[in-house]
């Protein structure tokens, strides 16, 4: 075996910004979880790239039909996207994973192994979704119910990239929460949103190029 392969850094490449909501769509599996009940011990992830809507399933274990089922649950609401990242889990590199997408011209994007950040989008919201199960764990509280109320926060809170909110995003609305009165809905402007984005990549794209130098 080539050792110098285990060196092979490569430069971090940004992600186009998808051009509308839902069109692209990064999906990925957390577990197995310690210490969660039997039904819990695993979770389907999901966001979209575009508004940073997440959606989240716990199961027991984690099949293809499993994905599938969850994916045509999600689709029902929210409909098709043009394109669909994941890594290459077995649940995702399956035959019946590949005609289900055919199914529904929804392209399928696998992240390479020396390209991870394709799919860095799912892996940046799993590591806040991780601080939400331990944050369960440590207060003892039911993690359906932590994850719930996470996530509706997570809809309604703008994000650090775009400046905006999920929901409003996907659904041209902001949340209604406890603090609805508080945070008032600003009109969406898809140019600002893009150079937001990209200032955070050519930041990102610096930091991991200063890092190596």
């Amino acid at each position: 075996m080539d050792k110098t392969l285990s060196f092979f850094n490569p430069p971090l490449q940004p992600v186009p910004y998808p051009s509308s909501a839902w069109e692209k769509l990064g999906i990925d599996i957390v577990g197995p979880l310690p210490g969660a009940p039997y039904g819990q011990r695993f979770a389907i992830t999901l966001i979209d790239y575009y508004s940073k809507w997440p959606e989240v399933l716990f199961c027991s274990h984690v099949t293809t039909k499993e994905v599938t089922n969850f994916l045509n649950d999600v689709f029902s609401r929210e409909g098709y996207p043009s394109e669909i990242v994941t890594d290459n889990g077995k649940q995702f590199t399956s035959h019946e994973f590949k005609c289900f997408l055919e199914e529904r011209c929804v392209r399928h994007c696998k992240a390479s192994l020396y390209h991870p950040q394709a799919n860095g989008e799912i892996e940046r919201f799993n590591r806040v979704f991780k601080d939400c199960l331990q944050m369960a764990y440590v207060t003892h509280r039911r993690t359906t119910d932590t994850v719930r109320d996470f996530l509706m926060t997570y809809r309604s809170t703008p994000h650090c990239v775009t400046g905006a909110t999920p929901s409003l995003l996907l659904h041209g609305r902001t949340l209604r929460t406890k603090l609805h009165p508080l945070v008032a809905s600003r009109p969406v402007n898809d140019g600002t949103i893009r150079e937001k984005v990209a200032r955070r990549q050519e930041y990102l794209r610096r930091y991991v190029s200063d890092k190596k130098n």
